[in-house]
């Protein structure tokens, strides 16, 4: 995605629950361009996503064309997120799940671990704390010493 002075949201993201989909949407307004629409979809399903990106320009999408896309793609009966069955299903859903939701702390929790972020971002935010708390005690220690 290009951005710029001529880069903002459009509209908010959200998340649709009954579909299980994360969309958000940017308008670029570049010198000399016509402004354009740049859509993105997430759809979470059983076997992991499916990601969606669209660009067109601002009459496309008042003629509905976004809609339109967000309409014709369906997930399969049995397929959906909600069929994730984690005792019989693979872990890949839950590994892109933790990406997307949580970045490399998921990815690295789910490889190293194979745990759900869920259960890592806590410990890697206490861990962090802690550090800066040493730090901290040692910097303080340092400059007394030097008083």
């Amino acid at each position: 995605m290009r951005s710029g002075p001529g880069t903002a949201f459009h509209g908010e993201p959200a998340y649709d629950y009954k579909k299980h989909a994360l969309s958000w949407c940017f308008r670029h307004t570049d010198s000399g361009e016509k402004p354009w629409i740049q859509y993105f979809e997430i759809i979470f399903t059983k076997e992991g996503y499916l990601e969606i990106m669209l660009n067109c320009s601002e009459q496309d999408e008042a003629n509905g064309l976004i809609k339109y896309i967000q309409n014709a793609i369906t997930i399969t009966s049995g397929n959906t997120y909600r069929d994730f069955n984690p005792e019989t299903d693979s872990s890949y859903s839950g590994y892109f799940g933790d990406s997307i939701v949580y970045g490399d702390v998921g990815t690295l929790a789910w490889l190293l671990f194979g745990l759900p972020a869920e259960f890592m971002v806590p410990c890697v935010a206490a861990a962090s704390l802690i550090v800066a708390f040493v730090l901290i005690a040692l910097v303080r220690k340092s400059r007394r010493k030097k008083n």
